[in-house]
C-alpha cells in the first residue's frame, strides 16, 4: 500500500515549522520575500545599481570633544531648532545634540 507521507520530514506529525521542512518534494516553503529576491537576482541587474542611503555617517562628529558638543547643543536649545555649525561642519538638534549622521549629498529619490 502506498503511504503518501513516508518521509520523516514530510510527515504531518513531524515537529518543526514549515520552514524547517524543506526536504518535502514539490513544495517550496520559503518566504515570499526570498522568492522575490531569487526572481530579482535571476534578472540581469545593471552593475551600477548600488543602493544609495539618504544619510551617511558624519566623520566630523567624532572629532568633537564633549565640551564642544555640549556648547553646540546649548546653542541649538536656545535657537529652538536644528542648526548647522559652519566651524565644525556638523548638524545640531535641540533635543538630540550633535547628530552623528548627515544627509547624503549624492542621494537621489
Amino acid at each position: 500500500m502506498n503511504k503518501p507521507f513516508t518521509s520523516k520530514h514530510c510527515s504531518p506529525i513531524s515537529y518543526g515549522t514549515p520552514l524547517e521542512k524543506k526536504g518535502c518534494s514539490g513544495i517550496n516553503y520559503g518566504s515570499p520575500l526570498n522568492q522575490f529576491q531569487e526572481q530579482a537576482s535571476a534578472k540581469e541587474a545593471p552593475s551600477v545599481a548600488v543602493r544609495q542611503r539618504s544619510t551617511i555617517i558624519n566623520p566630523n562628529a567624532k572629532k568633537l570633544t564633549q565640551k564642544q558638543k555640549d556648547s553646540l547643543h546649548q546653542k541649538a536649545r536656545e535657537a529652538g531648532k536644528v542648526i548647522w555649525s559652519k566651524k565644525f561642519k556638523v548638524e545640531v538638534d535641540p533635543e538630540d545634540g550633535v547628530l552623528s549622521r548627515m544627509k547624503n549629498p549624492n542621494y537621489k529619490k
